[in-house]
């Protein structure tokens, strides 16, 4: 069986649900009620993507709230070292969720996907939650963090 979620996935009325049916003219005898309701959630996620960043993972996708409620638990967490911060906005440029990790650091929000850990600055690292940063890591202890 296929999951509810995948009904509704926004890729598949793109990929399948608008494109097949044009090429392949038998196939517009299907097309009834639930076809035009994936089209017309199509493009309110076309438009939301004018005005939100990757609008169906933030706002509907299920895996995505799935590792939020894990993130809480996780043994890793994602740290900040303000003393290193040199607010470039380095971090919220490469951040593939739109988060400002500045702002946002251990929000359900983050997906865990590390690019801003390779900050110029050394300002983000990943720690297990025992550890409080002391220092940016590959930093001499002579410039630690206060």
């Amino acid at each position: 069986t296929e999951p509810w979620f995948s009904k509704l996935c926004p890729q598949g009325a793109l990929q399948g649900g608008l494109l097949q049916p044009l090429l392949r003219p038998e196939l517009r005898v299907g097309m009834g009620t639930w076809w035009y309701l994936k089209q017309a959630l199509l493009l309110a996620w076309l438009v939301a993507f004018i005005f939100v960043r990757r609008p169906f993972c933030r706002l509907m996708c299920p895996l995505g709230a799935l590792f939020a409620l894990f993130y809480r638990v996780c043994v890793l967490q994602i740290r900040l070292h303000p003393g290193r911060c040199a607010h470039c906005g380095w971090c919220a440029q490469i951040c593939p969720a739109g988060l400002d990790p500045r702002r946002y650091v251990g929000s359900h929000l983050c997906v865990f996907c590390l690019q801003c850990r390779k900050c110029p600055h050394q300002a983000i690292s990943i720690l297990p939650v025992w550890r409080t940063p002391a220092r940016p890591p590959n930093v001499p202890t002579s410039e630690a963090v206060p």
